[in-house]
C-alpha cells in the first residue's frame, strides 16, 4: 500500500522506521509543488525528504511521492518526475525496503520558485540504483 494514502496521513509508526539515505549526485526538481505550497511553506527549512512509492495514485500507479521529514511527521511536498527510469527504479527500491519497514530518504532543499517555493532533491544515478536493486533481489546465503 505504501507509506501514504490520499485519505489518511502516514501512520505514526512509520516515523520510527530506520531510514536508508539513498541521496546521490543528481539534482531533480520535485513536480507538483504548486499543489503543496501550504505544506512547503510549513517545512521551508527542511533538508531531508522521504521518497516512497505511491501505487494508489490514481494518475500514475508508479508515482514516487516526496515528503519532508519533520520532528514528528512526514509532510508531502510533491512527486518525482514521472516516466523516468530513475523514478521507476526508486519506486521499486522503496517498495522492497518498505516490506522490511525501512524508509528511503534523500537530501534536498527548498528554494523560491515561480512566486512560491520549490523543492529540489538529490537522487542517485541509474547505475547505483540498478546495483542496489540487484542487492535487494539477490537471496542471501544461509
Amino acid at each position: 500500500m505504501g507509506l501514504f494514502s490520499k485519505k489518511k496521513p502516514p501512520r505514526r509508526e512509520f516515523m520510527d522506521w530506520p531510514r536508508e539515505d539513498i541521496s546521490g549526485d543528481s539534482v531533480t526538481f520535485v513536480r507538483g509543488v504548486t499543489h503543496y505550497q501550504d505544506n512547503i511553506f510549513a517545512v521551508k527549512n527542511c533538508t531531508q525528504f522521504v521518497v516512497a512509492g505511491e501505487p494508489q495514485n490514481k494518475y500514475d500507479k508508479k508515482a514516487v511521492m516526496v515528503a519532508a521529514v519533520t520532528e514528528d511527521a512526514l509532510v508531502q511536498v510533491g512527486h518525482l518526475p514521472g516516466g523516468e527510469m530513475v523514478t521507476h527504479e526508486i519506486f521499486e527500491l522503496t517498495g522492497l525496503l518498505e516490506d522490511q519497514q525501512i524508509m528511503c530518504v534523500v537530501k534536498g532543499f527548498i528554494e523560491p520558485y515561480d512566486g512560491g517555493l520549490g523543492v529540489r532533491v538529490f537522487i542517485p544515478k541509474h547505475s547505483w540504483l540498478k546495483a542496489r536493486l540487484n542487492e535487494e533481489k539477490t537471496p542471501t546465503q544461509s
